[in-house]
C-alpha cells in the first residue's frame, strides 16, 4: 500500500469514526459543546487554558550572563497541570561575537480537535518537547546581526495511534 493510499485510508476511518461518534453521542456535553461534522467541528467550550512566565537574568561577570525562569501551564480541558524550566547561557567571545546555548521543557495541550471528536482522548497527557539549542551571534553593524543556531528536540507522551480499525 503507497503513502497516499495510507493516508487514504487512515483519513476514511477517522471520517467514519466522527459520524459514528456524532450518532452515538446525546450527553449535555456534547449538545452543549459539540456538533460533530465530518469536516467542521464547530465548538463554543467553557474550557481555557491559562498560564504564567516567569524570568531573571543575571550577568556573571562582564562577558557571561545566565538566564533562567519557568512557565506554568494549566489546560482545564483535559484537567493536567504542568510546570516547565528553561535556562539559557550567552558568552560574549568579543565585542562583535557571541556564543549561546538554552535549554527547555515545553508542553503543549494535544489538539483541540482529537479531544472534542473522540471524548475517551481527553485522558490523554500534554505532549511535552525537551529543547536543546546552541549557536553564535555576530553584529555585522549596529542595526545588523546575522545568527546561527542549531537544536534538538526530544519529545515524549506524543498520542499516536496504536491501531487502525
Amino acid at each position: 500500500m503507497s503513502q497516499e493510499e495510507h493516508l487514504q485510508k487512515t483519513v476514511r476511518i477517522v471520517l467514519r469514526r466522527l459520524r459514528e461518534e456524532r450518532r452515538r453521542v446525546h450527553t449535555r456535553d456534547a449538545e452543549d459543546y459539540f456538533r460533530i461534522d465530518p469536516f467542521i467541528l464547530a465548538a463554543t467550550p467553557a474550557e481555557s487554558q491559562t498560564a504564567a512566565y516567569a524570568q531573571t537574568t543575571q550577568d556573571l561577570g562582564r562577558r557571561v550572563s545566565v538566564t533562567w525562569g519557568g512557565r506554568f501551564d494549566r489546560y482545564q480541558f483535559i484537567d493536567q497541570s504542568r510546570f516547565s524550566p528553561r535556562a539559557a547561557l550567552s558568552v560574549k567571545l568579543t565585542d562583535k561575537l557571541s556564543w549561546k546555548a538554552a535549554t527547555g521543557i515545553y508542553y503543549q495541550q494535544p489538539f483541540f480537535l482529537f479531544l472534542a471528536a473522540f471524548p475517551e482522548n481527553r485522558r490523554l497527557l500534554p505532549f511535552r518537547a525537551d529543547h536543546y539549542v546552541a549557536g553564535a551571534s555576530y553584529e555585522v553593524s549596529p542595526s545588523a546581526t546575522f545568527t546561527v543556531e542549531a537544536y534538538r528536540k526530544n519529545y515524549r507522551d506524543y498520542p499516536v495511534s496504536t491501531r487502525i480499525a
